[in-house]
């Protein structure tokens, strides 16, 4: 009987333990189970904020101010390229520079050119503005004299050649052209050309009866023939071979 019930008591003892240990395992698995959805749900979250070390390494966009920046630079650099372009302007309107070998021919002839116009004659007449400009004062007879008067006279005195040089008057003899006692024109330039003629660039007042001036005045002379071309300005159009008197030097 002892040992039925010894027999017995192991058997239970067997069971329970038995239990237990399943009991144990079906804890653990469960805890298996519950960490491993955490982890889950922690690796499936959102993406955590980059960290200062990210961010400054991070390409950044360029800034409003600094794209203003270039825009207006750009702008600037435009304005001033067309600004060099353009052409020089006086008074708002375009105007084209006269040479500057031309400068000193207005600036010389406007010395000797001060226009009055009264009742009487306007002044002044061709003869007192070439007077001035080549300084030549010898010849007076009295009120001026006309130009072929004052030719005659300086020829007298050797003061007179067929040849034109800078600084010399040119004297037209009398022509049909409304000069019945002839025309000065004070010689600014003469450029033999090869071929025994000249270019001349002549100034001279009073050629519209008017005393108004004309500066730089280019003609072509011929001494062969002794008369002159007149190849630009107000005389263009009829002044072809215009007999020249000479040319008055000092």
């Amino acid at each position: 009987m002892v040992k039925v019930f010894s027999s017995a008591v192991l058997g239970a003892l067997l069971v329970a333990a038995v239990g237990l240990i399943g009991t144990s395992s079906a804890s653990a698995a469960q805890t298996s189970a519950a960490t491993s959805a955490t982890s889950q749900k922690a690796t499936g979250s959102a993406p955590k904020p980059a960290t200062t070390a990210q961010k400054a390494t991070a390409p950044k966009a360029p800034s409003q101010t600094t794209a203003a920046n270039r825009k207006t630079g750009g702008t600037k650099a435009a304005a001033a390229s067309r600004a060099s372009a353009k052409p020089t302007r006086t008074a708002g309107k375009s105007r084209r520079t006269a040479p500057a070998d031309s400068e000193p021919v207005i600036a010389e002839s406007a010395l000797c050119y001060q226009r009055t116009a009264g009742r009487g004659r306007c002044e002044p007449q061709c003869l007192p503005y070439t007077r001035c400009r080549s300084g030549i004062s010898s010849c007076r007879t009295g009120h001026e004299n006309g130009p072929v008067t004052w030719f005659r006279c300086e020829q007298s005195r050797g003061n007179t050649s067929a040849e034109p040089a800078d600084g010399r008057v040119l004297v037209l003899g009398r022509n049909a052209h409304g000069m019945p006692t002839g025309h000065t024109l004070y010689v600014e330039k003469a450029h033999p050309r090869g071929d025994g003629r000249y270019e001349l660039t002549l100034s001279h007042t009073n050629y519209d009866r008017r005393c108004n001036l004309e500066t730089n005045m280019l003609a072509e002379y011929d001494p062969s023939s002794q008369t002159i071309d007149v190849r630009s300005g107000n005389w263009e159009r009829w002044g072809r071979d215009l007999k020249v008197a000479g040319f008055i030097h000092n």
